[in-house]
């Protein structure tokens, strides 16, 4: 039996793990293909093409982000629609020709998307070809968790303990509701990257089967096929998908931290305390700068 491709995540606890995939030698030492890792990313995880850099790693060739590429926004940013004047490069972070031209290509090719399907993206990376090499490829994809709106907790206070004093009773469980950490486990991947290879000949047919641009992505992903068509059109090559199916071998999810709602007036009455108290500490500065004067 064929190995299969292998994909799992590193530092999975943080806001930047890694996608890491392992592909067989097989896979990759084919002479007429070009060898590319897919990877579909759901809402809560986000490539940062500006600086990841993978593309100067080995194997990896070239990386491109597929999607609006929005930094730093939590889950849902992409629902009111509104997000198209916000996804530019800065100045410093190189022009934006690239990229608009691949979305005009995009837009002939593939369907355009509205609203929260945005937030699906994907990363596509073209690996080095590697025609004698014996070992195993493997890719790192370093990636980041967005943050999730804040809500109210669910788990209610613990009930005081009898005897407990009138602290404990009364002051103790609203500070434990405020203080109380939650936590939501969220998908880094919904289906897992996929590898595939473009090629100008049909490859080994016991390792590979062909394949259509619909079967690397579906579902929420649809709307980026037509970047993908944008970038493989060049070559107008027959795709085709490993005949054994990745496993992961790791947890594809993560324990993310998510804000306590209910904190929310409290620190707007915290934050108006401190900026009253800090003009009054300038404005009394100045009258004694003044007086001195």
């Amino acid at each position: 039996m064929n190995p299969p491709v292998q994909y799992g995540f590193e530092a999975r606890g943080s806001y930047a793990p890694r996608l890491v995939v392992r592909i067989p030698a097989a896979l990759t030492r084919t002479d007429q293909c070009s060898v590319y890792v897919l990877a579909p990313l759901p809402p809560g995880v986000y490539f940062d093409p500006y600086t990841a850099r993978v593309e100067h790693t080995e194997p990896v060739r070239a990386a491109q982000a597929l999607g609006p590429v929005e930094l730093e926004k939590p889950v849902g940013w992409a629902a009111d629609g509104a997000f198209e004047d916000e996804v530019q490069r800065t100045w410093w972070e190189r022009g934006d020709d690239h990229n608009i031209a691949l979305a005009e290509k995009a837009s002939r090719l593939g369907t355009l998307c509205h609203g929260a399907v945005c937030e699906h993206t994907a990363v596509l990376l073209e690996l080095a070809p590697r025609s004698e090499d014996m070992r195993a490829t493997q890719v790192h994809v370093p990636l980041h968790v967005r943050y999730y709106p804040a809500r109210a907790p669910t788990a209610p206070p613990a009930a005081p303990a009898p005897g407990a004093s009138v602290w404990e009773r009364l002051v103790s469980p609203i500070f434990t509701r405020w203080s109380a950490q939650q936590y939501d486990d969220v998908p880094l991947t919904l289906d897992g990257p996929v590898v595939f290879a473009a090629c100008d000949a049909a490859p080994d047919a016991l390792l590979w089967e062909p394949a259509e641009p619909a079967d690397l992505l579906h579902g929420h992903h649809a709307h980026l096929r037509g970047e993908l068509a944008a970038l493989l059109a060049p070559g107008a090559r027959a795709l085709f998908t490993p005949s054994v199916r990745a496993v992961a071998d790791t947890e594809v999810t993560a324990a993310v931290p998510v804000g306590n709602v209910t904190l929310y007036p409290a620190v707007l009455l915290l934050t108006l305390v401190a900026v009253l108290w800090s003009t009054r500490a300038v404005v009394h500065s100045v009258r004694r700068a003044v007086a001195a004067a």
